[in-house]
């Protein structure tokens, strides 16, 4: 079995991916609504269509095309790369 060293330093491309990675520390940094709402004592999970619709709002462009934040460009581009219609349909129906 091969161990990463914490000795051995990344390639400097693959360190520079890492120093540039962005960890959203909240759902609604990641572009997400809380996918459980309360009602009450009660946990309501949201539909999986609902939220990934909400997603795409949170980081839509704006009317001439730009994104603020400017991150959201990226997350608004994996999310329909990744629940474009078709999958959010799919995964609504199964």
């Amino acid at each position: 079995m091969w161990l990463v060293s914490a000795e051995l330093p990344l390639p400097e491309d693959a360190q520079a991916w890492l120093d540039d990675l962005v960890e959203p520390a909240t759902w609604i940094a990641a572009g997400f609504p809380q996918p459980v709402t309360y009602e009450g004592s009660r946990a309501v999970m949201r539909p999986f269509r609902d939220m990934v619709a909400a997603a795409l709002q949170i980081t839509r462009p704006s009317a001439d095309g730009g994104f603020f934040p400017a991150e959201n460009a990226v997350l608004h581009r994996n999310l329909l790369a990744a629940y474009g219609p078709a999958t959010v349909a799919a995964a609504d129906t199964g």
